[in-house]
């Protein structure tokens, strides 16, 4: 693993795939599930807001009105209002807790997290653990044009996957084990998408994996955060500009982002070879 100090950066970030000068850098993460559950509160931090908005708007004017109702006409309506108020009362705490990111359920979530933890490295995680047991570690190379996330499997397969920066939102914050830049995750955050479905309180989760910079990464490099930050904006400024965006940098990142597997002899597997591929799977399946 690549030492996880790196001289002071210049003040200049390339998002377009230029030599910085104080990239790539490699650190190990080490997710607990204490450390995820935060991570995972952090991804879904719009969606939570919103939907708590949604419920106070709901539950606060009419929590008023019922208590309204209650008192100018106590004798016909007691136990309708106080029925209403207890109900309406209740999805307004709720979307004051949904605001703050409390109350989120992971045991609803095992097959999720289950999957998260699998692809990321842990050994059998569907077995029979319970959730503070689920843990694994990879490796993260932070280059120029994005980050690789690094999964070694026990039968000896690695992953890697790359993704450009554009990828993340920009928006970060410090969780438990250290700092999280959260992924873009599209319509998922969409408050009006969810309500779609029936499961619009447990729809969000982790369509897109965010990126985490553990605390004493953070603390070695205190440069890296704010580099992260300064790439993610400049990429996407790149490629999303009123005038379509820089085609020879669409072109770096399709050339470059994607998965990469090593098969256990550490050849590289063949996208392209039926025979590497259906090695891949097998060995995934494991």
């Amino acid at each position: 693993m690549a030492d996880q100090t790196t001289p002071a950066p210049s003040t200049s970030t390339s998002a377009g795939g230029g030599q910085s000068g104080h990239t790539p850098l490699t650190y190990r993460v080490e997710m607990t599930m204490a450390w995820f559950r935060d991570v995972y509160k952090q991804q879904n931090m719009a969606y939570y807001r919103k939907m708590g908005i949604f419920c106070l708007v709901f539950g606060i004017p009419l929590t008023l009105v019922s208590l309204y109702i209650l008192i100018s006409d106590p004798s016909e309506t007691t136990l309708e209002s106080i029925g209403a108020i207890a109900l309406f009362g209740a999805l307004s705490v709720m979307g004051v807790m949904m605001m703050q990111g409390k109350g989120i359920m992971m045991r609803t979530r095992k097959g999720e997290l289950s999957s998260f933890f699998a692809t990321h490295g842990m050994p059998n995680p569907h077995g029979p653990y319970s959730l503070e047991d689920l843990h694994c570690e990879y490796d993260v190379t932070v280059r120029d044009l994005g980050f690789e996330e690094t999964v070694t499997f026990e039968n000896g397969l690695k992953l890697v996957t790359k993704q450009p920066w554009v990828v993340l939102t920009g928006k970060g914050r410090e969780a438990q084990g250290g700092y999280t830049f959260a992924a873009n995750d599209g319509k998922n955050s969409s408050l009006w998408y969810n309500m779609l479905g029936i499961n619009a309180l447990i729809r969000e989760g982790l369509e897109s994996t965010p990126l985490v910079v553990p605390r004493a990464v953070e603390n070695q490099n205190p440069w890296l955060v704010a580099w992260i930050s300064n790439a993610i904006e400049s990429q996407r400024t790149a490629v999303k500009g009123k005038d379509g965006g820089s085609d020879q940098l669409k072109e770096k990142i399709s050339a470059w982002a994607g998965v990469d597997a090593y098969l256990p002899d550490g050849r590289k597997a063949d996208p392209t070879s039926s025979k590497d591929s259906e090695e891949v799977k097998r060995l995934l399946e494991e």
